[in-house]
């Protein structure tokens, strides 16, 4: 799935339990995503976000179980409650050195994230 260049948000629950989806690509211009916006879509493998990207929502990924990639933008501010709870599939992520804060149960229930890479400039 394509987010073209003019959007600049998706809404809560926007594509929640949309289980045909399997990447997600966006354009520059998006900023933010809400909650729930991508919850239980089980079929989804890889998400990149643009690098001035800021703001995720509470449970934005959660129960995505084969979410494997996730390129956070360099602008993100925090990892939301839930975001990416029982993503059980995903392994790694990098959070950015933006990010001020992780919030309860960011990544509860993600038994396979062996992996968190801290960027140089976090401040949690």
């Amino acid at each position: 799935m394509t987010i073209t260049e003019t959007i600049t948000a998706i809404g809560d629950s926007a594509f929640k339990y949309l289980n045909k989806i399997t990447e997600i690509t966006v354009g520059k211009a998006l900023k933010g995503i809400g909650n729930a916006a991508f919850q239980n879509c089980s079929a989804l493998t890889a998400v990149l976000l643009p690098q001035e990207f800021t703001t995720l929502g509470e449970y934005t990924f959660q129960g995505c179980s084969k979410l494997t990639y996730v390129e956070l933008g360099k602008s993100l501010t925090s990892v939301p409650m839930q975001c990416f709870q029982n993503c059980t599939s995903l392994s790694e992520i990098t959070i950015p050195g933006s990010c001020k804060k992780i919030e309860k149960g960011a990544f509860a229930g993600d038994a396979g994230l062996a992996n968190i890479i801290f960027e140089e400039g976090l401040s949690l």
